[in-house]
């Protein structure tokens, strides 16, 4: 079993990273046998989408001078797939976006439904609202190509370490992480 978390969070150190570690951590303890990787987008060199269609006709990116392919492959062999960003003017962040976007070399393929039978999960961090939007994107991504929305969390968290010194956000987290497991049971 193959779990891969899409860390979109801009921000070194943030509640992001802080509550992508704790589930990683957690999960590894309980889940003995699984292959659990992080993505960590700030740290991958990957260029926007440019519109120019050639992936229409390849069914891949035509971008070729980034880290784009490699990080897509991890996550279409995954089993499991988690998306955890914090939420910017109402949606993920420039990096996660990027990201997205550039996995419409897949779209044309959709009716194939490449992320079928893939359980999929979005960890959501914000200071006190757009959870709507944010998880509108995240879980129309994981729905179009076919991945079932399994779970979800949001998070209330302004400044780094907000999270951990709240109980309510730390239940919240420890909730979702153990919704992964149970995931699991199926796999």
């Amino acid at each position: 079993m193959k779990i891969v978390f899409i860390s979109g969070s801009p921000r070194r150190g943030g509640n992001t990273d802080f509550a992508v570690s704790y589930a990683i951590s957690e999960l590894n303890q309980t889940l003995k046998n699984a292959d659990i990787n992080e993505i960590v987008l700030r740290d991958l060199h990957i260029k926007p989408c440019i519109g120019c269609r050639g992936c229409m006709v390849s069914d891949w990116c035509s971008i070729k001078d980034d880290d784009f392919d490699e990080a897509f492959k991890e996550v279409l062999a995954a089993n499991i797939i988690v998306e955890a960003a914090p939420i910017y003017w109402n949606s993920p962040p420039g990096i996660m976006k990027d990201f997205i976007d550039r996995t419409h070399a897949i779209y044309r393929g959709r009716f194939q439904r490449p992320m079928s039978g893939k359980k999929g999960f979005i960890l959501s961090v914000a200071a006190d609202s757009g959870f709507e939007t944010h998880e509108d994107i995240m879980s129309s991504w994981l729905r179009v190509y076919g991945a079932q929305i399994k779970g979800r969390v949001q998070l209330l968290a302004r400044e780094s370490g907000d999270i951990e010194k709240s109980p309510i956000e730390m239940e919240k987290l420890k909730n979702f992480t153990e919704s992964i497991v149970e995931s699991t049971d199926a796999i």
